[in-house]
């Protein structure tokens, strides 16, 4: 399923709703929309829950649903999606090639360290083409 949302900056941004498997903080199987995700992201998550909120978003085929989330006002959310995508296997990756821009420059104007070392990990184990 996918939807539209728009985010701080009024852009577009597609969102795709994806399956998560039960842990503390998912609640259970279902399908979970933008706020849901945010509010799984903004909780405290440990190894398990990182693995099964990535398993689900790449199992959906919509690897590029974490990227809104990098530009979060909440720390803890921008830092939970970054730390999901650096699980993310090397062709998962290869799908976020058109956003190496994006997260380039967001390495570049964040004050957050935690995000920025995730960002570094991810961009470094990106394919070059």
């Amino acid at each position: 399923m996918r939807n539209h949302f728009l985010n701080e900056n009024y852009f577009a941004v597609e969102i795709f709703f994806v399956p998560l498997q039960a842990s503390n903080n998912t609640g259970g199987m279902g399908m979970k929309t933008y706020e849901e995700l945010e509010e799984i992201l903004s909780g405290r998550m440990n190894a398990d829950d990182i693995l099964s909120l990535c398993s689900a978003v790449a199992t959906s085929g919509s690897v590029v649903a974490l990227m809104p989330f990098l530009h979060s006002a909440d720390p803890i959310v921008a830092r939970n999606a970054a730390w999901a995508m650096t699980h993310f296997t090397d062709d998962e990756l290869s799908v976020l090639v058109s956003r190496r821009d994006e997260m380039t420059d967001l390495v570049l104007s964040t004050d957050n360290t935690g995000l920025r070392r995730m960002l570094l990990a991810i961009l470094y184990r990106m394919p070059c083409t």
